[in-house]
């Protein structure tokens, strides 16, 4: 998803690729944000490197939905509800164990909002991706190749300890 690929090889609908390709940087310098900010002893939630996670989050959000819709270009609610099955296996614990204490947690009005956003945005992006999984007829290489490298990006966030 670089930008020179997305200019050389022209897809018909270039704004999701360049939405994503946005979305990507914004956790880039997000993580960079973060690491400034650790360095100065300044770790807490609500912090400016959160806010560009979060910018980063509505990008790839509004990436995915533009793929979603430009491939299934009329209603598929079948695939939807394959996509909310999975994610609802994940919701529930995911709130139990991991967005309830923090929203129960003792932190400033920013600090709360960002906690409960990280994961419910986690959320929404397994949804979009199974849904881009499951929508339309073909399952192409590029969208396995796109879900495969957000797992990879997840899993290497959340052990880094940066998005929280």
């Amino acid at each position: 998803m670089e930008p020179r690929r997305i200019r050389r090889n022209r897809p018909g609908a270039a704004a999701p690729w360049w939405l994503l390709t946005g979305g990507l940087l914004a956790f880039a310098v997000g993580d960079l944000a973060h690491v400034v900010q650790a360095a100065d002893g300044d770790d807490r939630l609500g912090s400016p490197a959160e806010a560009i996670y979060l910018l980063g989050y509505l990008s790839q959000i509004t990436g995915m939905v533009l793929m979603v819709r430009r491939r299934t270009p009329g209603r598929d609610l079948g695939s939807l509800v394959d996509a909310l099955i999975v994610a609802g296996a994940f919701a529930l614990p995911a709130w139990v164990f991991l967005i309830g204490p923090l929203a129960a947690a003792n932190l400033e009005l920013l600090g709360r909002i960002s906690a409960v956003a990280m994961p419910t945005l986690d959320l929404t992006l397994l949804v979009l991706l199974g849904w881009l999984l499951t929508a339309g007829d073909s399952r192409s290489v590029t969208f396995v190749l796109i879900v495969i490298s957000y797992v990879r990006c997840e899993g290497r966030r959340r052990r880094s300890g940066r998005g929280r």
